[in-house]
């Protein structure tokens, strides 16, 4: 089938290359050259809008003497008259004085998240407060509605109803897994490496597939193409640095950044030892994390870029204890590691090309290594006791993609392209257990399960266009007909959408959606009595196919652009959605958990449903000294599996019901910067004992009786942060230079990890305290 479609969808669009013409507007930073992703222009003749690819490129319809206004957040603006015979341009954009008005969205409000995106630019969640000073790409999402941060500890997003493995991470186009940092306190994401972040939760282009509820694009930043700089951030908890300049002034650009934990080394690491070498008793945990970023980039002449970036992430978790001569020594590792090279042609002032290829691994793992042994002063020829337990997730996946977009005119707009991704899911476990004496080692009982699946292969075509129907109603619909084989196992699908926007006013603008998706990666995952989370990942088979999602969503967005408003440049918008997804799995973990995730098939709640609807709110100032945003969420999400609860459906793991977040963003004075976010969600389901066993005459203890599924809730999660911040500049090389302190959880109250019943009474158990912090930066 693929072979006869896939020629003559190709053919379909050759002949787009050659119609219709447009005005190519290319912006940059003047001071660095750096391309401005998302920089806006707009014709005033037409009133027509559009926003910069990733190449910083424009393009719009308009005839000789048009005036033309280019923005960017933080930028002076730029006036530009469109000049006979001529239809590209550069525009070089001037960074705004600190003590003007600062604007924190440009491009119109309505229009854009009434085409399903969000972009959230750097300067938004830099001015967000912060963990440590360090702003977090993953939390500043959270502020969206639709989105949550689930509990304490871990940095993933609920969306919509959606579970934490249903949501698309990409790295310049390569996809990344578990992107935690220091327990879900900070990811994996260098804020001074990241130039901007789509995010799309309703309606996203065609070209991304793969997953059920959301897609977070992230861009790095091209490196500086003028003058190297060097900047760097200290705090108590860890450092980062970034190095840019140019290889080839004008032509060839670099960055690398890196950020590493240094509370190991300072505070912890002694006592570790010492309990490592039975010197004292007592536990110590130990936490270490880095990150590295590296990006090159190339202008090939004025219509090509070529750019390579790699990251490496680590994140280590360390719990080591010594009670009464038995040393228990765990660690838990995380590793994400990307290399990904982006091409892209500009044909015409109509017309661009883009290929990807990337490679991406991921690689979790759990090691304990516990010793029973008698003290140093005793017979030590009995040995000792010694066990070991090592099991753990690996991915690895290589993509390869073609695209482009076209634009006809000022009625249509195309985008289509090819895809490829082999994916490879392996599952381990090697535990022992034994007696050394004398350093001689003898196995006792030994486990050494490999689950090692055969490599998966999904090939798609995807297509999509936007037909403006007039200078009010648009009409956008794609279609992705991905290809997925496992071994013996193929299966076709197709994944149609559709979004028709009307701007019932020039600020103001309604929709609707239609959104289905497949999901061909699947989670098994459980949480330790030692509070570790576990999480692995597997691909579909015959046994397990892909995860299905629907999805409806209507809304109404507006945009209020009086100047002379104190809701000037502000945006209000409401949305209601409803979701079914299908085809869902649910892992039950056994009575050997680790046994259980290689031999998973015989854990596996297998064709279970979910059903979420709800209602979402958002009010955003943007612009002026003062800055604020409201969200409130009300959903309600329910799942069903046929050998779970009796077959009935029951509360999701996050139905959250309501979430409300609030952001409050002052500047004053001359660099000075107060923010505040409080995060409320009421208490998220989870399973509670009903009553305890009878005795009998087999059974003398009495057990606790669990009837439903979620039958109960914890209370409430709720966290306020604070930051102040101030930047300025020295007076004789006038470098920039900044310092901050924040408070994490500033109320001192400890949210619910997990809870259960005890004496009577419900326990509530959680970790994170209030957490102060500082940081001092500067530029060179």
């Amino acid at each position: 089938m693929y072979h006869k479609i896939l020629p003559i969808w190709i053919l379909s669009f050759v002949p787009i290359f050659l119609w219709g013409q447009s005005i190519s507007i290319r912006v940059v930073a003047k001071e660095s050259g750096e391309p401005m992703y998302h920089a806006h222009a707009r014709n005033h003749r037409t009133q027509e809008g559009q926003t910069a690819d990733t190449e910083g490129r424009i393009s719009l319809v308009g005839r000789p003497g048009d005036t033309i206004t280019i923005s960017y957040v933080g930028y002076r603006d730029s006036l530009l008259t469109l000049s006979e015979g001529q239809s590209s341009y550069t525009v070089a954009l001037a960074v705004q004085a600190m003590d003007e008005v600062v604007i924190f969205a440009e491009d119109p409000f309505n229009r854009r998240a009434a085409e399903g995106r969000q972009n959230v630019s750097m300067e938004f969640i830099e001015a967000l407060p912060s963990f440590n000073g360090d702003p977090d790409i993953m939390k500043s999402i959270t502020f969206l509605p639709g989105v949550s941060a689930g509990k304490d500890g871990y940095a993933h997003m609920f969306v919509r109803g959606g579970d934490q493995d249903e949501n698309l991470i990409l790295l310049d186009g390569a996809p990344l897994y578990n992107v935690n940092h220091f327990a879900g306190l900070v990811s994996m994401f260098h804020s001074d490496m990241i130039r901007s972040v789509d995010f799309y939760k309703g309606y996203w282009p065609s070209r991304y597939g793969g997953r059920l509820s959301s897609v977070m694009d992230i861009h790095s930043k091209s490196g500086n193409y003028k003058e190297h700089k060097f900047s760097a951030d200290l705090s108590p908890i860890s450092t980062k640095a970034h190095l840019s300049g140019p290889l080839w002034k004008d032509k060839v650009s670099y960055m690398i950044g890196g950020r590493r934990t240094f509370m190991d080394l300072l505070f912890l690491r002694h006592r570790v030892n010492q309990i490592k070498k039975g010197d004292r008793e007592g536990n110590s945990p130990l936490f270490t994390f880095y990150d590295v970023n590296g990006k090159v980039t190339a202008r090939i002449g004025n219509n090509q870029q070529l750019s390579f970036s790699a990251f490496r992430g680590s994140d280590k978790l360390f719990l080591i204890e010594n009670e009464s001569g038995y040393i228990s020594d765990d660690e838990y590792n995380i590793l994400n590691q990307t290399y990904a090279l982006n091409y892209v042609w500009h044909r015409d002032e109509t017309t661009a090309v883009r290929g990807h290829l990337s490679s991406s691994s991921y690689r979790h793992f759990f090691e304990d290594l516990g010793k029973s042994g008698l003290p140093n002063n005793m017979d030590n020829q009995k040995g000792e006791e010694v066990e070991y337990r090592h099991t753990g997730n690996t991915i690895r996946t290589l993509k390869a993609m073609i695209h482009g977009d076209k634009k006809i005119d000022d009625l249509w707009e195309i985008n289509f392209g090819v895809d490829h991704e082999t994916i490879r899911y392996d599952l381990y476990l090697d535990r022992t257990s034994g007696l050394a004496v004398n350093g001689n080692y003898t196995p006792r009982n030994s486990t050494d399960l490999k689950g090692n699946r055969q490599p998966a292969y999904v090939s798609s075509i995807f297509t999509d266009a936007v037909y403006h129907v007039n200078g009010r109603l648009r009409i956008k619909a794609g279609i992705r007909l991905p290809r997925y084989q496992y071994d013996d196992y193929i299966n076709w699908m197709y994944e149609p959408k559709a979004l028709v926007s009307y701007d019932l006013t020039p600020n103001t603008t309604l929709n609707a959606a239609y959104n289905l998706q497949r999901q061909y990666s699947h989670l098994l995952s459980y949480t330790e009595s030692e509070g570790y989370f576990r999480e692995f990942y597997t691909t579909s088979d015959r046994l397990t196919p892909p995860s299905r999602s629907h999805q409806w969503a209507m809304g109404a967005f507006h945009h209020f652009r009086d100047r002379n408003s104190w809701l000037s440049e502000a945006n209000v918008s409401l949305e209601v959605f409803y979701k079914h997804q299908s085809l869902l799995n649910r892992f039950q973990p056994g009575i050997d958990p680790d046994v259980s995730v290689v031999q998973y098939d015989e854990h596996l709640l297998r064709n279970g449903t979910s059903n979420t609807y709800g209602m979402e709110f958002l009010m955003q100032k943007t612009a002026g000294k003062f800055h604020g945003s409201l969200s409130y969420t009300w959903a309600h999400s329910k799942s069903q599996f046929e050998g779970l609860n009796h077959g009935r459906s029951f509360n999701a793991d996050f139905d959250y019901r309501n979430s409300v977040n609030i952001l409050l963003i002052y500047k004053f004075r001359k660099g000075y910067q107060l923010s505040a976010q409080w995060d409320y969600r009421s208490g998220r389901p989870f399973t509670l004992s009903n009553s305890l066993s009878t005795r009998d005459e087999i059974i003398s203890g009495r057990y606790p009786m669990v009837k439903s599924i979620n039958n109960s809730r914890l209370p409430a999660y709720h966290r306020l942060d604070l930051s102040l911040d101030r930047e300025w500049f020295t007076k004789k090389r006038g470098n920039k230079q900044w310092f901050g302190i924040s408070f994490y959880n500033v109320c001192n109250h400890v949210n619910p990890f997990y809870a259960y019943p005890e004496n009577g009474r419900l326990t509530v158990k959680g970790f994170i305290p209030i957490i102060p912090g500082f940081h001092y930066g500067f530029e060179l």
